[in-house]
Parts: C-alpha cells; structure tokens; sequence
C-alpha cells in the first residue's frame, strides 16, 4: 500500500466526501441578493465527465441548485486537507524530555 500523506492523496471514494464537507461548509444560495446562512443538503451527488455533480438544497427557503466540482479540484481539497492534518500532527508532536542520570551505568 502506498504511503498515503506523502502522495498527499487519498483513495478515490474519499474525494467526494470531502468535496461534499467543503460544500456544506462554504456553498451558500443567494436569497433577495444575500447569502443564505443555513448548511445546505446534499441529495445527490453523480461522477460525469471528469467532475462531481452536487445537487444541493435549502429547505428552509425551498431553493435548489447544482454545483459541479472537478476531479482535479477535489484533488486540491484533498492535498489542502492533508497538509493540514499533517501540520496538526506536528505541532501536536511533544519532544521527549532527556532522561535523568542513572546510577546504573548502560552496558555497552
């Protein structure tokens, strides 16, 4: 199995999941010239021609719309979100502190 974060990829089935979480999180319709402010729903989501198709909905102002995303820009989320995981985990890392003397000295 390749090693996964330094290709800075993910398996294929992941990359609409995480397209989709970035649509939930920045995808708005407009409503009288402003941004709705709700998480729109995502109902369906099909591969065509090289991109995903998203089909989103606002139930609480019964809008609906399509929203494409590419291969190539879910492929951009997915490195974005990597190298951010791997930032994470290396400003989490926790250098050991030296070890105390020992009265035993180690074999050599």
């Amino acid at each position: 199995m390749p090693r996964l974060p330094e290709r800075r990829t993910l398996p294929a089935r992941y990359q609409a999941a995480l397209a989709r979480t970035h649509l939930e999180a920045t995808e708005r319709h407009l409503i009288r010239s402003r941004r709705c402010r709700r998480e729109p729903w995502v109902e369906n989501i099909e591969l065509d021609h090289g991109a995903y198709r998203f089909e989103l909905s606002c139930w609480w102002n019964d809008a609906r719309w399509t929203k494409t995303v590419t291969v190539v820009e879910a492929a951009m989320l997915v490195r974005e979100f990597i190298d951010q995981a791997l930032a994470d985990a290396q400003s989490n890392a926790v250098v050991p502190a030296p070890r105390a003397a020992s009265d035993n000295p180690s074999p050599a």
